[in-house]
């Protein structure tokens, strides 16, 4: 079983083409789980201060209860998907004995603030944003509205819709349909993002991590820590 983790704002949807793909090369010999992290996707919004990333480790754990309770198996997870998975490693080693490899793509262990777009977190955007959501959620959504449309276009991420590319729609309909409390929550979360005890849970084990190298959100550095 491989079990699948989406990175923020995004959904289970993101891992189309590896669904495709590995049901191509595989057929049945391997059984895929995609799931949706809370306030992602098909999931239910959560009281916002459950949106930390121990309790999206927990998660985790819970959809390995329910979807693979027993055997080996494979954990994939992107962006923040390989911060959970981390997190579900520091705080369950009881499962870990059955995770027989893991995945790690563009994400990090730990200082998301000290290279990249995530030396943003360091200033006092995230906090106001954080206030805003709960004082008023439409102007926090019009704020990161205007900081995403001002990004985008330096860091490759799409902010209209191309009707050439079926990828550029399915990324920003999976932003656009994350609500501003999950962002402004899981953005405080990564401010004290350290999962270096969940890494060392997996240490033992074979992995494949890997990140472009032009990537300005979780840079080169952080995959190769």
């Amino acid at each position: 079983t491989v079990v699948f983790s989406h990175g923020f704002c995004l959904s289970m949807q993101a891992w189309a083409p590896q669904e495709l793909h590995l049901t191509r090369e595989l057929g049945d010999e391997v059984r895929l789980v995609f799931y949706d992290h809370r306030g992602h996707g098909a999931s239910g919004e959560a009281d916002p201060a459950t949106y930390t990333l121990p309790q999206l480790g927990d998660d985790l754990d819970a959809v390995l209860e329910e979807a693979a309770p027993t055997g080996s198996v494979v954990l994939a997870g992107h962006s923040m998907g390989g911060m959970v998975i981390l997190a579900f490693a520091a705080r369950h080693p009881e499962t870990v004995r059955r995770v027989a490899a893991v995945a790690l793509i563009a994400t990090a262990a730990d200082q998301l603030d000290a290279c990249g777009l995530g030396r943003a977190l360091r200033t006092p955007i995230v906090p106001m944003l954080h206030l805003a959501a709960r004082t008023s959620p439409w102007l926090a959504g019009q704020v990161w509205a205007l900081a995403r449309n001002g990004l985008a276009p330096l860091l490759g991420i799409p902010v209209t819709t191309c009707p050439s590319l079926q990828a550029n729609q399915d990324c920003c309909r999976m932003i656009g349909d994350t609500s501003i409390a999950t962002i402004v929550a899981l953005l405080m979360a990564f401010r004290g993002h350290d999962q270096r005890r969940g890494l060392a849970a997996l240490a033992h084990l074979p992995a494949a991590v890997a990140c472009g190298e032009f990537d300005q959100i979780t840079p080169m550095r952080h995959s190769e820590a």
